[in-house]
């Protein structure tokens, strides 16, 4: 069996400090060759039935099923479980630097995705345990086969070791970015955002009533859950405040207004009560509250202008994990569901050539522009790198997925950009586009985004792809 190749990473080589390799070749060199040859075949003989074992086990735990499903470990987990025990017993040709890099991105995924260290134990628990049973039933005599239950043994600790370092390693950095995105989510100017979604929350009640006077009997506007506002306070406003009292309370002023004060309201209007006024007091008073509590939330913080892209002003790409972890666990609280879009603006290297870096850069900031422009206030714009932008669509359904999609790629195709020296320009983009499936690492979202960008491009450019 050939050696696996090292997973791209952001590193050419393991860590230093943690990577031993002479732990790996003194492990393999103190088991004898049969003990060695025995516990190779079990693994290539009965790599199927290990991960079979080992995801059915790990399917019935409570804590697991976050990160599982029978579908997932069907399409993608098992062949992967079978690849990794592979190369871990590898008896052909050991290449100690591709497993140690191979520990590390599992270590790495399971960080991104968030998955408990105590469940990585115990699936290999689950795979020791089965693979000790296939070597009592071997032919090894008793030395040769404590040997080779020592060999396996080994094998896993070292995995996990490189396993967990990476995954503690990983994790303290998304903590720091956590906290510096919770910082700088609300955008460059706290008191202009502050004003604005006041103004978006006065909007949302000022229609509520106007709808009650004039026409109470036809269908109630959107929640303000599903407002701007809504949208805004529930993702964008949630990661900024997080923990904070004041947002629990707005979040319980909202779900009495959506569930209970509004719906009273208009039946009241309806039927010509004279409830109607006092609920109309109770409503405005729930309105005053959430106000003073959203004056209270901004007063925490100060002014911000530093962690985002200096030219676009979009929120650096950084915190991307941060925003796409919250975004799956709300989709799991609440399936409301999520999307990116990978944007890339087509020939920029022309504009570059015929117009200068300055024509450019008035063409990202224009883009930029355009994009925060078309978005809801609750989805987040990033600046990806180059001529690229990222966009998570936040609370949506997959089949309005592709008509925004489709709206922004419009928008763009159809934007007059101006230059410097009073020139004007056209330029479009290419979109791809991945609807979040269930599948726990927010990594392989972007991937699947950018495989479809890539489509698009292929195609002709000037589209979105999304299937």
């Amino acid at each position: 069996m050939r050696a696996m190749k090292l997973p791209s990473s952001s590193s050419s080589a393991p860590e230093a400090g943690w990577f031993h390799p002479d732990d790996w070749h003194g492990l393999r060199a103190r088991v004898p060759d049969d003990a060695h040859r025995t516990v190779a075949g079990i693994v290539r003989e009965h790599t199927a039935e290990l991960a079979t074992v080992f995801y059915d086990t790990l399917l019935h735990e409570e804590r697991a099923r976050p990160f599982l499903t029978h579908e997932l470990v069907g399409q993608r987990l098992h062949g992967s479980l079978q690849q990794w025990l592979l190369t871990l017993f590898n008896d052909d040709e050991f290449d100690v630097r591709a497993v140690v890099a191979l520990q590390e991105h599992v270590g790495q995924v399971h960080a991104r995705i968030q998955l408990p260290i105590t469940l990585v134990s115990r699936g290999a628990r689950i795979l020791k345990d089965a693979i000790s049973t296939h070597l009592r039933q071997s032919p090894l005599g008793r030395e040769s086969l404590s040997l080779a239950q020592q060999y396996v043994g080994g094998a896993f600790d070292l995995a996990l070791e490189v396993m967990s370092t990476a995954y503690l390693r990983d994790a303290r950095r998304d903590v720091r970015s956590g906290e510096a995105y919770r910082l700088l989510s609300l955008g460059q100017n706290v008191a202009a955002e502050r004003e604005r979604q006041r103004a978006a929350l006065l909007e949302w009640s000022q229609q509520v009533l106007l709808q009650m006077h004039m026409a109470p009997e036809q269908e109630q506007l959107a929640p303000l859950r599903r407002s701007e506002f809504g949208l805004w306070m529930h993702h964008k406003g949630g990661a900024s405040f997080e923990g904070s009292p004041e947002l629990a309370e707005i979040r319980t002023a909202m779900s009495r207004l959506d569930n209970d004060i509004v719906p009273a309201l208009f039946v009241a209007a309806r039927q010509g009560g004279t409830t109607t006024a006092q609920l109309a007091r109770t409503f405005h008073d729930e309105i005053d509250q959430i106000q003073f509590l959203l004056v209270r939330l901004f007063e925490r913080l100060g002014e911000i202008e530093s962690g985002r892209d200096p030219l676009t002003q979009l929120l650096n790409r950084r915190f991307i994990p941060t925003v796409m972890t919250r975004e799956i666990a709300l989709t799991r609280q609440e399936s409301c569901g999520f999307a990116v879009l990978l944007i890339d603006l087509d020939h920029f290297k022309k504009v570059n050539d015929g117009h200068g870096h300055e024509g450019g850069d008035a063409v990202l900031r224009q883009a930029a522009e355009l994009l925060l422009d078309r978005c809801r206030s609750g989805d987040y714009v990033f600046r990806y790198g180059g001529e690229e932008f990222l966009v998570i669509l936040v609370d949506i359904a997959p089949v309005h997925v592709a008509t925004l999609a489709e709206e922004l790629c419009q928008a763009l195709r159809n934007h007059v950009f101006r230059l410097p020296r009073d020139q004007n320009l056209r330029v479009t983009a290419s979109i791809g586009v991945a609807v979040y499936d269930g599948h726990p690492d927010p990594q392989r979202l972007i991937q699947l985004a950018d495989k479809r960008l890539y489509q698009a491009k292929r195609a002709g450019r000037n589209q979105v792809v999304i299937v």
